[in-house]
């Protein structure tokens, strides 16, 4: 987490008052970044990304519970970034149309549903795609499983769940884990 980690660790700690910010509990503590620190690019001797990583506004004292409860929720929203992406480049294929007329969104909690959710809909109301999704959406969810485990790239590229550059650690395989 970059040179100045001890420091910023035990600065996040004396601010949040040796507690958990979440449910108050005073031990088993430790420090988690809100926007992971891997988004923000930092290489060793390369570059000072971890300055702004490492900000205490990025930064929250967690017990170990709630630290694991939101890493867990954080693979879960990558999951479905993961899958929005491949949904969003399959469905025109399905529906023969542009992907300009279609959306995605994403939420890790979605507050209809009270679950993560993936929403695809039509951007021009009323031409009949989101019904014809409904219809299809087991065709290509089993498209989307299969161009994921096929693709032969690592850990994400454009072909798939999305470029590497601009994933979470593991999207790939949390968004294979999501579709199978």
């Amino acid at each position: 987490y970059g040179p100045n980690w001890a420091e910023q660790r035990q600065k996040t700690v004396e601010r949040d008052s040796h507690k958990c910010q979440k449910c108050g509990e005073t031990s088993d503590l430790e420090v988690h970044h809100i926007r992971p620190f891997k988004e923000y690019g930092y290489i060793r001797g390369i570059n000072e990304a971890y300055v702004q990583a490492n900000n205490l506004g990025n930064l929250i004292t967690l017990c170990k519970n709630c630290h694991r409860e939101a890493e867990a929720k954080l693979q879960t929203r990558t999951a479905l970034d993961g899958l929005a992406y491949v949904l969003r480049n399959l469905a025109p294929l399905f529906l023969m149309c542009s992907s300009e007329d279609i959306s995605v969104s994403a939420q890790a909690r979605n507050p209809l549903t009270g679950a993560p959710t993936v929403v695809i809909y039509e951007n021009a109301m009323g031409v009949g795609f989101s019904e014809k999704l409904y219809e299809l959406h087991r065709e290509i969810l089993v498209a989307a499983a299969e161009l994921v485990n096929d693709c032969r790239c690592q850990s994400g590229c454009p072909a798939c769940v999305g470029p590497s550059e601009e994933l979470n650690a593991g999207t790939k395989r949390l968004t294979k884990q999501l579709l199978s």
